[in-house]
């Protein structure tokens, strides 16, 4: 019987499974209890590739019709195939076991990504302190630029604030604009050189992938839309003269609450979905910014000036300690060289 659909290159499977919780998965298919099932979902859906054909279903019967007791007649693992081919619908049961077990994984990993970028548009709209910062770019800007065309700007891209550390100064070559920018900042507006505890999880904005979030979403909602179907389908669809109703089935009832649950738990991340994207296009109206511009992107620029412009405050700041410890150094040996000279009546 495996030899025939090919299931025999890998019968030490089916009885592995079989053998580490015996009956969990048949539970886990009606659906009996619900705790059970959810931790055996996983070899549950392993186990998809191993539900037997009509024909497989067929020559089992008849195997078992004629030679009674399925467990002295058949192999181990065709024995196991042949239980489960007695639930009604094992496989359509088994895919939504997945859908209930995976739904809440699924969705805790959207949740978060979504909320970061939500934090991020909020705290980027509202900085103060970027917004003078993008006042002093671009007063300098126009200062650089004076007498020519793009000499009296009103206004600038996001994407430009990426070319401040290109322009290098003419006194050091390892000096640009971005770093006379940040010497400014901590000599005239210390407050704005904090900018960067300003604007939020920049960096996890940036991997946000807009594409992917939306698929996922509807993903998700044809994912209850198929327990809700398979609810109704079963729920409505009377046994075969030759299937008896399982015992203890509770399929109906656990997939209508899930159904439920899932529904409103949807609903409210699909609302935080599209309040996000509201606040997405706030935030691109605010900075003159393409709104068809994937979060992901806008944000993937911003997070790499932040880091480029704490790069040039680290190596600034670096430079300042090791000219405050030559000071010292220096104070300190003509301290003990008066002392020296004092020491031995030299008065130089």
């Amino acid at each position: 019987m495996s030899g025939e659909s090919g299931r025999s290159l890998r019968p030490g499977l089916v009885v592995r499974f079989m053998q580490n919780r015996r009956g969990g998965l048949t539970q886990g298919a009606k659906l009996h209890d619900h705790a059970e099932s959810i931790e055996d979902v996983e070899q549950g859906y392993t186990m998809l590739k191993f539900v037997p054909s009509e024909r497989e279903k067929r020559q089992l019967k008849e195997v078992v019709s004629r030679f009674g007791n399925a467990s002295s007649c058949l192999t181990t693992a065709d024995a196991f195939l042949y239980e489960i081919s007695e639930i009604p619908r094992y496989e359509q049961r088994l895919k939504c076991l997945h859908i209930i077990r995976s739904f809440k994984e699924r969705l805790d990993l959207l949740e978060p990504s979504i909320q970061v970028v939500s934090r991020c548009c909020v705290s980027v709209s509202s900085s103060r302190r970027l917004c003078q910062f993008l006042s002093l770019v671009l007063a300098v800007g126009n200062y650089l630029n004076y007498g020519k065309r793009s000499g009296d700007a009103s206004a600038f891209e996001i994407s430009s604030l990426l070319s401040l550390s290109d322009l290098k100064s003419t006194l050091r070559a390892d000096r640009s604009l971005l770093h006379h920018l940040c010497q400014i900042l901590d000599s005239s507006f210390p407050e704005v050189a904090k900018l960067r505890l300003e604007l939020g999880p920049l960096q996890e904005a940036a991997r946000f992938n807009k594409t992917e979030v939306l698929a996922e979403l509807r993903s998700l909602e044809r994912a209850v839309s198929t327990v809700r179907a398979a609810m109704e389908e079963i729920a409505s669809t009377p046994s075969a003269a030759d299937t008896p109703p399982v015992e203890g089935d509770q399929f109906t009832a656990v997939a209508r609450a899930f159904v439920e649950s899932a529904h409103e738990e949807f609903t409210t991340l699909e609302r935080a979905f599209f309040k996000m994207q509201a606040e997405f296009s706030e935030c691109t109206r605010l900075f003159c910014a393409d709104s068809y511009e994937a979060p992901g992107e806008f944000f993937a620029t911003l997070a790499r000036f932040i880091g480029q412009m704490g790069e040039c405050q680290q190596q600034m700041w670096q430079e300042h300690e090791q000219e405050v410890q030559v000071k010292r150094q220096t104070i300190a040996r003509s301290f003990f060289a008066r002392k020296i000279y004092a020491y031995f009546g030299i008065f130089p």
